[in-house]
């Protein structure tokens, strides 16, 4: 896996363990996905979320590590980038969005 997929991997996983209930419910149907394209750190964290934490266990002793589910779902979450907020912002639907770009200068 190359770094910027193992970063990418890490930071959905932080981003997931920082979901409150609400959203939780709406990324539910994610884990399968998150396999398919080789985010095992960002699946595993999620399922963890939703309450599974086997997935977090295998993970650990597949690195080698004996850490429990717990400690190695606070130590990713502790782990936040600075200038991210505590919790996401999910668009969830209720307002409309306009997504705009700039093409070679252009709008």
């Amino acid at each position: 896996m190359g770094d910027r997929h193992a970063q990418f991997d890490h930071q959905t996983a932080q981003l997931f363990l920082r979901l409150d209930g609400e959203q939780l419910d709406s990324v539910r149907a994610l884990p399968d996905a998150l396999y398919t394209f080789d985010l095992q750190l960002a699946r595993a964290a999620l399922l963890y979320a939703l309450g599974h934490t086997d997935a977090m266990v295998e993970l650990a002793e597949a690195e080698g590590s004996s850490v429990s589910a717990d400690a190695l779902a606070e130590r990713l979450a502790l782990q936040r980038p600075l200038g991210w907020p505590a919790t996401p912002h999910l668009y969830s639907g209720d307002a409309p969005v306009t997504l705009t770009s700039r093409v070679l200068g252009c709008l």
